[in-house]
């Protein structure tokens, strides 16, 4: 058996179509993944306000045994949105594996802040969790999740420009047959293979969840908390949510922030345009797509 390799990492960023590539990936007949989703092994931090990871440089051989199901001949990778904003992972995952490929996906940034915070307030309990998205605005750390150029700079301190693929999540959705081609292109397999899950939702878990809390949000006004829960138990039996998330699905209350188009160019203009023109310089592409309502 030859040296152990990871082949490619998907890095992020989180709320910006990661599950749905590795999903295209994972059904490719010559990548194997890692059998937990998301290793997070050189991520010393994942989420926010939930402190330092316990998985973080854990131990290697733990790691390794991670792709113990994987054949010789297959390329090995593994993604966790987590790493990319992660200072200390670039430096290690180059110490690891200097030749691995890097797959990273970005997002209007604002649009991404929305996501991403009805993510953290449909699975995080944490009093330091602000209230509102404008509240989570003030918070820098929430901000900085979004501020792709910061983080980007180390990773292209440590990788050449050709081991670094970039994937425009607005792109994806427009052509999604096209960028998952050029993915299987990018990490050398076969590029004309094609995925089931290319005809899937992107983003389809996330409406699963949503359809539990509007179904949830009018079994309030109908029936007892007991009644309402063994339906909402049922439902997500059914749409395949698993029995971990059903309390969360149960008992959070969850208000969608209504943000306006104005009030999106402001936080657009007035935190991130900077940073996208910076952006637009390190990764070498015209991020226009991003800035067609300004």
């Amino acid at each position: 058996m030859g040296k152990f390799l990871i082949n490619f990492f998907g890095i992020g960023a989180a709320r910006c179509g990661t599950t749905w590539i590795a999903k295209c990936l994972e059904e490719h007949p010559q990548v194997c993944f890692s059998s937990l989703k998301e290793t997070t092994y050189f991520a010393e931090y994942t989420e926010l306000y939930r402190g330092k990871n316990e998985l973080f440089l854990k131990d290697f051989k733990w790691y390794k045994a991670l792709f113990s199901h994987c054949s010789d001949g297959h390329l090995k990778g593994e993604f966790s949105t987590d790493y990319i904003h992660n200072t200390k992972t670039p430096k290690l995952i180059h110490e690891y594996f200097p030749k691995a490929k890097l797959i990273i996906s970005l997002r209007d940034p604002v649009s991404r802040l929305i996501s991403y915070y009805l993510h953290l307030k449909n699975t995080l309990s944490h009093k330091k969790l602000p209230n509102s998205f404008f509240e989570a605005l003030k918070d820098e750390n929430f901000i900085y999740r979004s501020k792709y150029y910061e983080q980007l700079i180390p990773w292209f301190k440590y990788f050449p420009r050709e081991q670094i693929k970039i994937v425009i999540f607005e792109e994806l959705r427009l052509k999604p047959d096209l960028v998952v081609s050029e993915i299987y292109n990018f990490i050398g397999i076969n590029p004309d293979f094609t995925p089931t899950s290319l005809n899937i939702q992107i983003n389809k878990a996330s409406n699963k969840r949503k359809f539990i809390y509007r179904t949830n949000k009018y079994l309030n006004n109908t029936l007892d908390k007991y009644d309402k829960t063994k339906i909402i138990k049922r439902c997500c039996k059914k749409i395949g949510i698993k029995n971990k998330h059903m309390s969360n699905l149960i008992n959070k209350k969850v208000d969608y922030p209504s943000v306006t188009l104005e009030e999106r160019n402001n936080i657009f203009k007035n935190i991130f345009l900077k940073n996208v023109e910076s952006l637009e310089r390190l990764i070498g592409k015209d991020l226009h797509i991003w800035k067609n309502n300004l």
